[in-house]
């Protein structure tokens, strides 16, 4: 017999590399799952300081709603990942 790959693989090896390599293209290609996040701060900001002209009062904002709009930033840097971090976490 001529010494070519498949010569060289065990009966049974190939299903189990391809069966190992499925596995892990499977585990690579699955969707990272999606958080829901509550954007009603947000929205209710809009509604409140943006006119439809699409100015927006940042003065009013700044005195009446700086609190919530520094909360709602706080909790969207925390629930936002980098490409990379998640990509990372994949792994």
């Amino acid at each position: 017999m001529k010494n070519t790959p498949s010569s060289r693989l065990r009966p049974g090896s190939a299903l189990r590399t391809l069966a190992a390599l499925a596995a892990l293209v499977a585990a690579v290609l699955a969707p990272v799952p999606v958080l829901a996040f509550d954007h009603g701060q947000w929205t209710t900001i809009l509604q409140r300081y943006v006119d439809d002209a699409g100015h927006v009062a940042y003065r009013d904002l700044a005195v009446r709603d700086r609190a919530t709009l520094n909360d709602y930033l706080r909790r969207l840097a925390a629930a936002t990942e980098a490409p990379e971090e998640a990509a990372a976490k994949a792994f």
